[in-house]
């Protein structure tokens, strides 16, 4: 009989733990791949609140941006955030079509990198290796790694119960940057420079840009309106002018 894959034993044994329960990860939320991206198994534990919704709805077959724990090494985790679903690497997408998706990942990037930057958590393994200087970028998947490689650290049993403070702390981490960034998507997000505006704001405070899809900035409104005002005088001068013209012709009758 073969030996049960190791991160098929981490798995049983996160999905029985108390901990994640109390976090509201079910089963189907901790699952393992065989042979994932770099030809390593994969183990990726999420959950459906993880998930922010684009708010203009899919884009390009992206519905959103999902923040996940991966694992593809003994001892390592990491928090990553990207595209949802996945559709191989997001640089080959339409870059100027996902824009706004971009952007509220990288906000989502920086709101995690911050909030769990708080706490010490250097007993963890806390690092920032590997990562991308600019958070939106497409090829940018990585928020924060941990590394909890030890020389004790052999079994899949010693790896699970040493992740589950981790994901403890990092659990309740997230469910509150993800439910203060769904609030702040209440607004509205501008597709040009990623600013967050009022609902009831028709064009960007930062770059004026129309946030009703017209494309118009907020000084064309304005100069079609001096348009208006300009016709109107000029319709009058000229009325004004045929009035003044038929009286002196009348006048010199």
């Amino acid at each position: 009989m073969s030996p049960t894959p190791y991160y098929e034993s981490v798995v049983q044994a996160l999905r029985k733990s108390p901990v994640l329960l109390q976090h509201g990860f079910g089963s189907d939320d901790i699952a393992w791949y065989p042979k994932g991206a770099n030809h390593h198994d994969l183990m990726v534990i999420t959950k459906p609140a993880w998930t922010i919704p684009s708010p203009a709805g899919p884009i390009d077959r992206y519905t959103g941006v999902n923040v996940h724990l991966e694992s593809d090494s003994a001892g390592v985790l990491v928090v990553h955030c990207e595209l949802t679903p996945r559709q191989g690497s997001e640089s080959r997408a339409n870059q100027e079509l996902i824009a706004p998706l971009l952007h509220m990942k990288g906000r989502a990037v920086r709101a995690l990198r911050e909030r769990i930057g708080k706490y010490d958590l250097k007993r963890f393994g806390v690092n920032l290796d590997r990562i991308r200087s600019d958070p939106a970028d497409p090829r940018s998947l990585k928020v924060m790694g941990f590394d909890l490689r030890t020389p004790d650290l052999p079994s899949s049993e010693q790896f699970a119960a040493r992740i589950e403070p981790v994901i403890d702390v990092l659990a309740r981490m997230i469910d509150e940057t993800i439910r203060s960034l769904s609030a702040a998507d209440q607004a509205k997000t501008c597709g040009t420079c990623g600013i967050e505006n009022s609902l009831e704001a028709q064009y960007c405070r930062r770059c004026g840009v129309s946030l009703n899809g017209c494309g118009l900035t907020a000084r064309e409104p304005m100069r079609q309106r001096g348009h208006a005002a300009i016709a109107k005088r000029v319709f009058f001068m000229l009325l004004l002018t045929g009035l003044l013209i038929a009286a002196v012709a009348w006048t010199l009758r």
